[in-house]
């Protein structure tokens, strides 16, 4: 999703205020998205499967199967991916910012709802030597490695206990967000590579996310300097080699999957969508958590890998407007007569 499509969706929904109970009638109107929901093997995932996508539902069947369904349990590894959580800042993207307040409260529901956060390794693990998940388990993920985070989200995620994935820029440690600067964007200052070795320490988990942030699709990027380089130079930092990676913007070819394979055992897109032991381990999905996201948006990110709520919002905004023009038109008409 374009930086304008998350600004625009998060401008709509900071401006209407829509109730839970509005939202889970809407859901049933809207069928999944093809591939989101997979074939399951116990009649349990079957039937909460059945629920959510059927366009049928009632919403005390929608509500009871959301609740009930455990990805972990159904052997898919929901993965969700913030940017920066702090004070929004002038000029920056309002659409990668989510506010303190707001990541607390996920992260608070994330531990008294049961979530357990995996690793990279409890990830390849699961892949490797099958070893089952738990019924609640997701990744979480952070891109770019802003220096922000040591401040607002570290110290919750130690706090109720969860570890994180980090992926950082390795060549602008210390430095600021130079691939947006470039692009008008306002400034957002990185992890120190002090910083880094600090948190290491403490239990958060750092990955790789480049070199310069440069678009590893981009036939002038020197895929070796970017991707070798990037884990070589967190190696020396953190005296560990890391274990994955995520694709800057997003941008994934063959070309871009191969090198990333010959250095890293994970990679992970920014393409929605719950993962399985079947998912290529360097096209893993993600959820990407908005700034207006409620806990119930991350509910339905967690348990199908979007966001069916996004479309509903939509669709009840389309129905208001309609019903608004035809109260309009009524009016006009009666004042005609």
């Amino acid at each position: 999703m374009g930086g304008v499509a998350m600004l625009k969706l998060a401008r709509q929904t900071s401006s209407e205020t829509i109730s839970s109970r509005a939202l889970a009638v809407g859901v049933a109107s809207v069928m999944v998205p093809a591939g989101t929901l997979l074939r399951s093997r116990t009649p349990t995932c079957r039937r909460a499967d059945q629920t959510v996508a059927s366009h049928r539902a009632s919403e005390p069947a929608l509500a009871r199967s959301v609740r009930q369904l455990e990805p972990g349990a159904c052997g898919r590894l929901p993965v969700l991916v913030y940017h920066h959580v702090g004070p929004r800042r002038d000029g920056t993207h309002r659409s990668l910012t989510v506010s303190p307040a707001a990541f607390e409260r996920h992260v608070r529901w994330l531990a008294r709802t049961g979530f357990e956060a995996l690793s990279s390794a409890d990830v390849i693990d699961w892949r490797r030597l099958g070893r089952p998940l738990p019924r609640r388990a997701f990744v979480l993920t952070f891109d770019d490695g802003y220096a922000d985070l040591a401040r607002f989200a570290f110290p919750v995620l130690r706090r109720y206990g969860f570890g994180a994935i980090v992926f950082l820029v390795s060549g602008r440690l210390g430095g600021t967000n130079a691939w947006d600067e470039v692009a008008g964007s306002g400034t957002h200052r990185l992890l120190s590579a002090n910083q880094v070795r600090e948190w290491a320490a403490k239990g958060i988990e750092f990955g790789a996310h480049g070199r310069t942030h440069a678009d590893l699709t981009d036939r002038s990027t020197d895929l070796a300097e970017e991707v070798e380089r990037s884990a070589t130079d967190l190696e020396g930092l953190l005296g560990y080699r890391t274990r994955s990676f995520a694709y800057p913007w997003g941008a994934v070819d063959e070309a871009a999957l191969q090198e990333v394979a010959r250095s890293f055992d994970l990679a992970f897109t920014v393409r929605p969508g719950l993962n399985t032991i079947w998912t290529d381990p360097h096209l893993l999905r993600r959820a990407m958590v908005q700034p207006g996201d409620t806990l119930l948006d991350l509910r339905f990110r967690l348990l199908t890998g979007s966001n069916l709520l996004d479309r509903v919002r939509g669709a009840i905004r389309v129905r208001t407007r309609i019903r608004a023009v035809h109260r309009s038109l009524g009016r006009q008409r009666s004042h005609a007569r």
